[in-house]
């Protein structure tokens, strides 16, 4: 029997060559090829089950092999999944599913170290830490060889000025603080100030905000245009694992991002920020100069590294800017871990 399968995930159609089990005339069946790496089975069953049953154990013994649930009552479904034969929940779901099957086995010791990883960073912990303010976090990275902007943090306005003049205009001046998150959002955060004047209003309005309670400025020289991406180690995925992707505070919006499993050398995190759509950018699309790849990379990596050393639940680098001469963690937010009191929780 021939039947088409449809559409499969590169284009074109599929067909199934099963001489051996012929498929009632009113049930129709949409089996695959064997020549097809991927077994992707889309069967519709009504009645008479033993012959497509029989058909995809078969099938499933030269390639892998999943059908679709909706196609299916409960009881088949249990038959295949024991046979080890997955029902997969939509024609999208099962077309995704065949492409991971079709992708090289995982290497043994990557996932073993994967899974070490994961161990380590399950053990010993409660829900929620405590928020690290950006000075202090930006001070972990620098102690660890990421790049930040030159500056410092003060309180008063004068020291905010001597800073500056120290360090060069032009500079940003933010609110630094446990509680102060998502600067560009809540407005504690002034860009491009070129002067002294520029910098007496902006810290008039910062040291005015409701925010500024607990919190101190922190004064930086601001750095050169770049791509900007966002760089972020966490504990609360699957696993730890290194988020990447473009676009700095559009990364939500652009929504175009690679995660790597802990720990993630440079050449894997390299490989991920290769795999973005926007990855033309990195490599000075449209006539632009191309970043430094390898510092973007061992940045990366070095954050998935703090991670784990520190004792952090999340490190959270938006934007990282990089350009040609290098990477630098433009704005830091940080959270701790917080240990389980023995004999509680």
């Amino acid at each position: 029997m021939r039947s088409p399968m449809g559409t499969g995930p590169g284009g074109g159609t599929v067909t199934a060559t099963l001489p051996a089990y012929d498929a009632p005339s009113d049930e129709p069946a949409m089996l695959p090829s064997r020549a097809v790496p991927v077994a992707c089975l889309a069967v519709r069953i009504t009645a008479k089950v033993d012959y497509a049953v029989r058909a995809l154990v078969e099938l499933a013994a030269v390639a892998p092999a999943l059908v679709r649930a909706r196609l299916v009552d409960e009881g088949v479904a249990r038959e295949l999944a024991g046979r080890g034969i997955p029902a997969i929940a939509g024609l999208r779901t099962a077309l995704a599913c065949a492409r991971a099957l079709r992708a090289k086995a995982g290497d043994p010791k990557r996932l073993r170290e994967i899974a070490a990883t994961a161990e380590s960073a399950a053990s010993s912990t409660d829900a929620v830490g405590a928020w690290l303010g950006e000075a202090r976090a930006k001070a972990i990275l620098r102690e660890a060889g990421i790049a930040v902007p030159e500056g410092g943090q003060a309180d008063e306005l004068d020291d905010c000025l001597a800073i500056a003049a120290e360090i060069g205009w032009p500079v940003a001046l933010k609110l630094s603080g446990p509680g102060v998150r998502h600067k560009s959002d809540v407005g504690a955060i002034a860009l491009g100030l070129d002067d002294e004047e520029q910098l007496r209003t902006a810290h008039a309005r910062l040291a005015g905000s409701s925010l500024a309670a607990g919190a101190s400025m922190l004064v930086e020289r601001m750095v050169a245009a770049g791509v900007e991406l966002l760089v972020a180690a966490r504990r609360d995925a699957v696993v730890p694992a290194l988020v990447v992707g473009l676009g700095g505070i559009w990364t939500e919006a652009l929504d175009d991002v690679a995660i790597v499993p802990l720990p993630a050398s440079p050449a894997r995190v390299e490989t991920a920020l290769r795999s973005l759509r926007g990855a033309a950018l990195l490599a000075g699309g449209r006539g632009g100069e191309g970043v430094d790849l390898a510092a973007l990379a061992a940045l990366g990596a070095r954050a998935g590294e703090l991670l784990l050393e520190r004792d952090l639940d999340l490190l959270e680098l938006n934007p990282v800017v990089a350009t040609a001469a290098g990477a630098v963690a433009v704005d830091a937010v940080a959270r701790r871990r917080r240990r389980r009191v023995p004999g509680r929780g």
